[in-house]
């Protein structure tokens, strides 16, 4: 793993707490529609790659591709995207992309009904050297508000999928506050 930098990178950052949550709440149906089809790594590293270009040279994270798998949890649907590796407290190792509950799917045009939806993050947290990396479970809402909910499991897509089932089930995940970040 890469050493540890002071502030997050601006491509890794924006992509993961701000483009991802954003498109989410503006278009949870069509989000859905990408998620769960096969196309859906590919729709990820193209926006990646397209966001990247937007920003100055130096800013830029070049060649990633990001995974994204959709699995289902009950009557959720969740997408998990995979990022590169962080290298600084606040970038995601993982984000995930919840709908539903799926029975919800009932919605239509005329009723124009919104698509249930949530956004998980599973970031990179502080600890010192020496010491087993540390995960953070967050939730951003649709009000920008970003929850810690603290510790999160081990920084692996089966282990960040059982913490965001745990919680679609109803199950607590931690005792998290509101940061506002």
């Amino acid at each position: 793993m890469q050493p540890l930098s002071a502030k997050p990178r601006q491509h890794h950052y924006i992509y993961a707490h701000r483009w991802l949550p954003g498109r989410l709440w503006q278009d949870p149906e069509i989000l859905y529609g990408i998620a769960s089809g096969a196309r859906f790594a590919e729709f990820l590293t193209f926006i990646w790659n397209l966001l990247g270009e937007r920003l100055p040279l130096k800013q830029r994270i070049a060649g990633a591709k990001i995974g994204g798998e959709f699995r289902r949890s009950g009557s959720f649907g969740v997408g998990i995207v995979t990022l590169p590796p962080p290298t600084a407290v606040t970038e995601a190792y993982f984000t995930a992309l919840a709908f539903g509950p799926l029975p919800a799917l009932q919605f239509s045009m005329d009723t124009r009904q919104a698509l249930p939806a949530r956004y998980f993050t599973l970031e990179h947290g502080f600890s010192l050297p020496g010491e087993t990396p540390r995960t953070v479970f967050g939730e951003w809402t649709t009000a920008g508000a970003h929850y810690n909910m603290g510790t999160g499991p081990a920084a692996s897509p089966d282990a960040f999928f059982a913490a965001i089932s745990d919680l679609l089930r109803g199950q607590s995940y931690g005792s998290g506050t509101g940061d506002g970040s």
